[in-house]
């Protein structure tokens, strides 16, 4: 049990330095084919936080 909660730790970690790494990125934006790849990482990194979200409840 002690490793699945380091690996859910681990995963909660990684999803926030994606989620912080996107918004750096927003902030570069401006270009229509870049604000489009963001989009796209956003909608991923959105399906994976909702996908802990319900493994974690």
């Amino acid at each position: 049990m002690n490793e699945l909660s380091n690996s859910l730790q681990e995963i909660k970690v990684l999803i926030e330095k994606l989620r912080d790494s996107l918004n750096e990125l927003v902030v570069y934006s401006g270009k229509d084919n870049f604000d489009e790849e963001i989009i796209k990482l956003s909608e991923v990194l959105d399906k994976l936080i909702a996908k802990y979200m319900i493994y974690t409840k």
